[in-house]
């Protein structure tokens, strides 16, 4: 059976176990992550080739239903803050011109989210900070990782 260790659950890390999981679906996917809760999370704007990877994945339709379009360089102006509310405003500008290839602008929670349900029946994760990893000489050797 593959074993397949990655090191962090960050955007890095999902997408990584999304990808195995589509391409090894037999594989045993583990994450190592500390899990610390809080950590910033910003948002994103793809470019083409992250696109054509994301579709490669399976996210083409949820990116076109869930996320803005990014048509080369975006402008957000933000508004006065209104009366009572909590959050500002914005108004977002295009540049205009001709884009090829589709990029998104994406809001990291929702993506974060729906990467997670679908790694998470396939992947483990185990709670902890790797210390040591051993890789043997002999390529058919089982590797081993200190947590």
């Amino acid at each position: 059976m593959t074993r397949i260790l990655l090191i962090g659950r960050g955007l890095s890390g999902k997408l990584a176990a999304l990808y195995y999981s589509r391409h090894f679906p037999d594989a045993e996917i583990t994450i190592v992550d500390p899990a610390k809760e809080g950590l910033p999370v910003v948002g994103e704007s793809t470019v083409e080739v992250t696109v054509q990877f994301l579709k490669s994945l399976g996210l083409g339709e949820y990116l076109e239903e869930k996320h803005l379009h990014k048509y080369g360089l975006t402008y957000y102006f933000r508004l006065p803050k209104a009366p009572g509310a909590d959050t500002p405003e914005y108004i977002q500008h295009e540049a205009p011109g001709v884009i090829r290839l589709p990029s998104y602008n994406l809001n990291r929670f929702t993506f974060d989210e729906e990467i997670e349900s679908r790694i998470s029946p396939r992947v483990r994760t185990v709670v902890g900070r790797v210390q040591k990893v051993n890789l043997p000489a002999d390529p058919d050797a089982s590797c081993v990782v200190e947590v």
